[in-house]
């Protein structure tokens, strides 16, 4: 993975060409990385981006209600699982309404 100074994240399309990812594209898979209980380390995995993104754009959804972080006692560690909520499932649902117009309106 790609990074620019920008903190945006660059992908490979399904024809094989170099994108870059602004912070709306990130933001929403890391929601589509937590419809089920998740820890750090996997939506990392997920998303195929920076942990300074990562941290960057989860806690911004977190602060905003569209993530919440339940925690978890494992071998005497706290350890923070993440999931949507029905907030940040309302956006992902509009989210991709919003695509399929435009995919339709592209042909």
């Amino acid at each position: 993975m790609l990074n620019n100074s920008n903190s945006n994240q660059y992908s490979v399309s399904g024809e094989g060409e170099l994108m870059q990812r602004g912070p709306i594209e990130i933001m929403l898979s890391i929601l589509d990385a937590c419809t089920q209980e998740i820890n750090y380390t996997n939506i990392l995995y997920r998303t195929s981006a920076t942990s300074a993104t990562i941290t960057k754009y989860l806690y911004l959804l977190v602060d905003n209600g569209y993530i919440t972080i339940n925690h978890e006692l494992k071998d005497r560690r706290t350890k923070g699982l993440y999931s949507i909520t029905s907030k940040g499932r309302n956006l992902l649902f509009h989210t991709e309404e919003i695509r399929n117009v435009l995919r339709k309106a592209q042909k």
